[in-house]
């Protein structure tokens, strides 16, 4: 996507040691620069990267994608727009950075998580695990306030994953099981057991036997329900009144209804066996032990002992985030004429609209009333020249596409053609904002 930002950020601020350095990287913003004094330039060096990141790959990204660079001799370090909490120096001190501010308000990443999650496509690409991520090895962070961003994320991510995987039907499994039967056998009968409970007391049709049942009340399902409650039980905590969340969980809760609710531990997790069949389990099994990890693992315990200031190093990429919003709101208007990232020859646009004569990308920047940088003109230019792409949103190779920038706006969704170019005009999508 490339659609990020690259000019000098808006808000600059200075710092001379290392203990007032490591106090403002607990309170940056989005796109945010500090000054930096030579004497402190072997310290980051073997922190931070000369390369500005790439928004595409955030497996890739560290430090929250800090990095360093030289504006006109001043060595600056530059935030970049992942926002979250991560270890700067493990154990010691660590990164906080937040959605820009404009125009005196901030973009809500979890009400566009949650437009997001309401099209299954979108949360089945591969583009949707992008957005976020966990570094699950690392100790949890102290914050010095609340987080209750990085556990909404999370647990969102985990009921609409929850909900594909129950529309599928739950998975069944072989669950050893002891029971006394009366009047036949079935599997292997237990002796011992038997003469004791039964023979013992005169009782002589009932026999005790070991057998497998195919349930759905087996370890992988009781995982999946405690993180469930779990969930739920934090939702209720932060008075988080959303109605489309508290009515998912509670289809999810009737869907795990027949399964056991019990205390989990971290040895569960070495007994889980995945399936092919049931590829949604992965994932799901996968959150389900991140927010246990956080919110605690017994169901049956106390909320007040959940901490909203202690969380596991983790980064939403915002860039990506929006790119998922505007293919969101794109489908609600075209439908299936959106294709998303269609690549071909080297070239990757984000939106071509079949049969509308629309190439679009999406840049995530607040450019209503800013230059349009030439970089992105250039860009979409190229995809304007490409054959294939005339071909598939105007239905002939000769004829020029219209071109469109989206771009964030907490405003009017306005549409504004650029005068120097043909063809060429931006567009405004309204994202939720606090």
């Amino acid at each position: 996507m490339e659609g990020v930002e690259r000019r000098n950020s808006t808000t600059e601020t200075t710092t001379a040691s290392l203990e007032e350095l490591y106090e403002k990287l607990k309170n940056l913003k989005e796109h945010e620069c500090i000054a930096i004094p030579e004497g402190l330039l072997k310290t980051l060096k073997t922190h931070i990267s000369y390369e500005e990141p790439n928004p595409d790959d955030i497996e890739k990204i560290d430090n929250l994608g800090l990095y360093l660079k030289f504006d006109n001799g001043v060595l600056k370090l530059h935030s970049y727009y992942f926002i979250g909490a991560w270890w700067f120096i493990e154990d010691e001190t660590y990164i906080r950075v937040w959605p820009k501010k404009h125009k005196d308000k901030y973009a809500n990443p979890i009400a566009m998580l949650l437009e997001i999650v309401k099209d299954s496509e979108i949360i089945s690409s591969s583009e949707f695990k992008n957005t976020f991520r966990v570094n699950t090895s690392s100790s949890f962070i102290e914050l010095e306030s609340e987080d209750k961003t990085f556990m909404l994320f999370l647990i969102i991510g985990y009921l609409y994953t929850l909900e594909k995987l129950v529309r599928k039907g739950l998975r069944r499994g072989y669950l050893s099981v002891e029971d006394s039967l009366n009047g036949r056998v079935k599997g292997k009968i237990l002796t011992k057991e038997t003469y004791q409970k039964h023979l013992s007391k005169g009782i002589y049709t009932k026999t005790v036997c070991k057998f497998p049942l195919f349930t759905e009340n087996f370890l992988e399902n009781q995982i999946l329900k405690s993180a469930l409650v779990q969930a739920s039980r934090y939702i209720l905590l932060i008075n988080f009144n959303n109605e489309e969340t508290i009515n998912l969980i509670n289809f999810l809760s009737y869907a795990f209804e027949k399964v056991s609710l019990r205390q989990i531990s971290e040895l569960d997790f070495l007994n889980v066996r995945h399936s092919l069949l049931f590829p949604e389990y992965k994932e799901a099994l996968k959150l389900a032990k991140l927010i246990l990890k956080t919110v605690g693992y017994d169901p049956f315990g106390n909320t007040a002992e959940i901490s909203l200031k202690s969380v596991p190093p983790y980064m939403i990429n915002m860039p990506k985030l929006f790119e998922l919003y505007v293919w969101k709101r794109l489908k609600e208007k075209y439908g299936n004429k959106v294709k998303y990232q269609f690549k071909f020859r080297g070239d990757v646009p984000d939106f071509l609209i079949e049969g509308e004569g629309k190439i679009i990308d999406a840049k995530y920047k607040y450019i209503e009333n800013l230059q349009e940088r030439p970089e992105d003109i250039a860009q979409l230019s190229r995809y304007g020249r490409n054959k294939k792409f005339r071909e598939i949103v105007c239905n002939n190779e000769e004829k020029e596409p219209e071109l469109i920038i989206a771009y964030p706006t907490f405003g009017n969704e306005s549409s504004e053609s650029i005068k120097k170019y043909y063809k060429i005009s931006k567009q405004g999508y309204a994202i939720p904002h606090y």
